[in-house]
């Protein structure tokens, strides 16, 4: 983490870098104690980063909007950015859409979604939802 830091304050957050994007919305998030509530320059930073073509930055995204962390709760912002972020192959995106998919509220119940997005995520090496997609579809 603190070769992260270092990396993060060494490079600009661009389109170039968006990694950089994500590092330091990290950084500023753990260095203010906003685990809870993420400021809006953590969002505004993770923003960019989904925009210029980071997964992670995508599915942190799609965390605060699912949990309403600083924000209001937003079920369908969170599997945009969720999707996004699966569709930069960001496994941990692609299981969560599938679990938002599988067992979201009423907008999102569709197995064949949920399925799809956690079978992606499995494809992606995300043990989580390899056990997930094992459990609901038995052999």
């Amino acid at each position: 983490m603190i070769l992260a830091l270092a990396i993060a304050g060494s490079f600009q957050c661009s389109e170039i870098t968006p990694n950089v994007c994500f590092q330091q919305a990290e950084a500023l998030r753990l260095q203010g104690k906003e685990e809870d509530r993420p400021s809006e320059a953590v969002r505004v930073l993770l923003q960019k980063g989904c925009t210029w073509r980071h997964g992670m930055s995508c599915w942190k995204l799609g965390e605060i909007f699912l949990d309403g962390q600083g924000v209001d709760p937003d079920h369908r912002r969170a599997a945009r950015y969720y999707a996004r972020g699966c569709r930069l192959f960001e496994p941990k995106a692609c299981r969560e859409a599938g679990k938002l998919w599988n067992w979201g509220s009423a907008f999102f119940k569709s197995k064949t979604y949920g399925k799809h997005y956690l079978r992606l995520a499995c494809d992606l090496q995300d043990e989580e939802a390899c056990i997930t997609l094992n459990i609901e579809t038995p052999r």
